[in-house]
């Protein structure tokens, strides 16, 4: 989709093009869909009453999870009680909310593969899983009503009120809703945000390997956008890789002959995401792994002041 969304060339112009009346109806539809909350023909629950969204209006990875762990940290460090929320896309608890259990490394295949990154930055942070915000919010708040829930995405999930919406801007040049573009909802939603990072307050991503480059790597990923990853690997490793894969977004990256053309003692670079996946992979053990981590930092410190303003006083 991403090429059908980003390509300049003609075939591509045309099909986005033909797309648009799709985009209009879905974009308008949308808006609707808002406007029934905003009519109050549809009531919002709000089962937590100190729920922090960060989400986005695009399709696709825009940074969501690191600032979910900066957010949860800046929190932790002035004395808050935390409990993360993550949706599980793709893993076996991604419809009902659960709790997921205290395991130092989470099963990415049962619990998401964002869970699994956040439980290894955030390793005594409680997390609850699931698609049903709302249930989550319910089950956060029966844990610990003196919380506060940090939720990865759900921006446009409108049946759960939250105290704070916080929005990652999308670097895409097409403003376009599906299918012709990427949006999952109007561009004029940015109004439902209380912040849109980038004026006021910035988020600086770093982006660090686990262990130095070799003179010679592969590089498998299955995420949104692969290529800033493969973008941020050349500046990182000054080099190109020998083979370069890009999988689905959230890929399992359980297929049993998946690592079978590397040789052994090959080094295959990988996002975070990636390795939760692939560490419990049978033919793991015999290829050396490179992790590309991400971080993100909010600027300036300001934002916590301003974060806990808005928690404790609306």
């Amino acid at each position: 989709m991403e090429t059908l969304w980003y390509s300049d060339r003609w075939s591509f112009r045309l099909a986005r093009l033909l797309l648009l009346p799709a985009s209009l109806l879905y974009e308008l539809g949308s808006i609707l869909f808002r406007k029934v909350y905003d009519w109050g023909w549809k009531t919002a629950a709000q089962p937590h009453p100190r729920a922090v969204c960060i989400g986005n209006l695009t399709v696709g990875g825009n940074g969501k999870t690191p600032v979910t762990i900066a957010v949860a940290q800046l929190l932790r460090d002035r004395g808050y009680s935390v409990i993360i929320g993550a949706s599980g896309y793709g893993s076996d608890h991604e419809s009902d909310a659960q709790f997921a259990p205290d395991d130092a490394h989470l099963d990415a295949k049962v619990w998401g593969d964002e869970g699994a990154v956040i439980r290894e930055h955030l390793p005594g942070v409680p997390l609850v899983v699931g698609r049903n915000r709302v249930q989550a919010a319910q089950l956060a708040y029966a844990r610990d009503p003196d919380s506060i829930l940090v939720m990865d995405d759900g921006f446009q999930h409108l049946r759960l009120r939250t105290r704070v919406q916080l929005l990652i801007p999308s670097p895409s040049k097409n403003y376009r809703s599906l299918p012709a573009g990427p949006y999952r909802e109007s561009p004029s939603a940015v109004r439902y945000s209380s912040l849109s990072f980038g004026a006021k307050y910035q988020i600086r991503y770093d982006r660090s390997p686990s262990e130095p480059f070799p003179a010679r790597f592969h590089l498998l990923t299955a995420i949104a956008n692969p290529e800033r990853f493969v973008g941020t690997v050349g500046e990182l490793s000054g080099s190109q890789p020998v083979t370069t894969r890009c999988l689905a977004d959230h890929d399992p990256l359980n297929a049993g002959n998946l690592l079978r053309d590397y040789e052994d003692g090959a080094t295959v670079v990988v996002t975070e995401k990636d390795w939760v996946k692939l560490r419990v992979h049978p033919d793991a053990g015999r290829l050396r792994w490179v992790v590309v981590r991400q971080t993100a930092t909010i600027e300036p410190a300001a934002f916590a002041d301003w974060l806990i303003q808005k928690l404790e006083t609306e």
